[in-house]
């Protein structure tokens, strides 16, 4: 997205609020205004929605710095107030302190503001709902060498040294930046015309622009400091929400893992199951024809032999009989089969059964009989604690 919202603060509550909606494509505003202090910012709240959105404060309120530490991380930054603290102009309690990235032995940018003034715009700013990308200080914004000269102030930037002075001491300040060498400004912005060159950086070509703002925005690099750090971050509902919800979703998340891992287990034994009941099924063919070479689909194999050995074909009772026979004899404990013989002619099935006792033979003949079959029971002996003997099946009930 080539716009972007640009909003500068004041240092007082009252004083009003200038905005620019910029298209950094065309290099033009596309419409600009102000609002009536800091309570009034609630108007720009639904642009900053919309817009990648920087908030400008002025830069003679934030103090800048270069600073290089030996080391990164906690320690690094619990040691960088003590680096300035000598520098500053308020006790150390008294400030807010900014800074990007700490990389060991690297200069870094560090940027040093008031905290009942920080206080004053992150309550503005999150009262307002403002979605912010960033709060900077003017001078952060110029790339380097440039000037913009606006009503009295000089924000400056030249080398490591940045601020906002009064335009008198433009002069004194650019000679100290430039260590006395003849530094020319690689721009210079003017809001309005100038009444003289007098005093301005060696070099310096001035060009007008309509606005502070409008300045700002044509020279604008986007640094990575922002001063909404540490205790000043802008709170964002969504994710104080998320905070809230953070270990309920978790919980779920886990939850349904575990759901999950055991359907992944419980397929997976289901699957081994299977695997043991196909190769019993095929270990059955195998000793029912042990001529058989090739096993592909013993299920389907086991049908087809029968009906071959049926001298009706499809048409005949022996697969009939047999699966009303398999229903009769499920489910009986200590009831197993140990030689089945089918004879054509005349049509019968012969099923040697071994069985715990004789009730339990009585029902097997019992749920034949239901099965509409007509059912022999042939002689039974005892062997141990079971009972052996043959059930013939002569035919079905007419």
């Amino acid at each position: 997205m080539s716009q972007l919202l640009l909003i500068d603060l004041p240092a007082t509550q009252e004083a009003a609020v200038d905005w620019l909606l910029w298209d950094s494509e065309a290099r033009r505003a596309i419409s600009q205004g102000s609002v009536d202090g800091l309570d009034k910012l609630a108007e720009l709240q639904a642009d900053s929605h919309q817009y990648p959105c920087y908030v400008i404060v002025p830069g003679e309120c934030v103090s800048h710095f270069r600073v290089t530490l030996p080391s990164s991380g906690a320690a690094a930054q619990a040691a960088l107030p003590y680096k300035i603290e000598e520098q500053l102009c308020g006790e150390l309690e008294t400030q807010h302190i900014a800074h990007d990235k700490i990389v060991a032995n690297r200069p870094i940018t560090v940027a040093v503001v008031a905290r009942e003034l920080m206080a004053l715009w992150q309550e503005a700013l999150q009262r307002a709902d403002l979605r912010v990308r960033a709060l900077l200080p003017d001078y952060l914004l110029l790339p380097d060498d440039c000037v913009l000269l606006d009503d009295g102030r000089a924000v400056l930037s030249c080398g490591d040294c940045r601020a906002t002075i009064d335009r008198d001491n433009l002069p004194t300040w650019w000679s100290l930046a430039s260590r006395g060498e003849a530094r020319a400004a690689a721009q210079l912005l003017t809001v309005g015309e100038l009444d003289s060159a007098d005093g301005l950086p060696p070099g310096a070509q001035p060009q007008p622009v309509a606005s502070r703002l409008e300045g700002l925005a044509a020279l604008m690099q986007r640094p990575a400091l922002n001063l909404l750090q540490g205790a000043f971050k802008l709170r964002d509902p969504a994710n104080e929400n998320w905070q809230l919800l953070r270990w309920p979703a978790i919980a779920a998340v886990a939850v349904l893992l575990l759901h999950w891992a055991a359907l992944g287990l419980q397929t997976a034994n289901y699957q081994r199951e299977q695997a043991v009941l196909d190769a019993a099924i095929e270990q059955v063919y195998r000793d029912t024809f042990p001529e058989a070479r090739k096993v592909v689909n013993p299920r389907s194999q086991m049908r087809s032999r029968l009906r071959d050995m049926e001298q009706g074909g499809a048409s005949g009772p022996l697969l009939s009989w047999l699966e009303r026979s398999v229903a009769a004899l499920k489910g009986r404990a200590g009831v197993s089969v140990t030689q089945m013989q089918f004879q054509s002619d005349p049509q019968s099935l012969r099923l040697s059964i071994n069985a715990p006792d004789y009730a339990t033979v009585d029902q097997i003949s019992q749920s034949l009989t239901a099965a509409k079959l007509q059912v022999e029971r042939g002689a039974f002996s005892q062997q141990g604690n079971a009972i052996y003997g043959q059930i013939v099946i002569k035919g079905e009930q007419p």
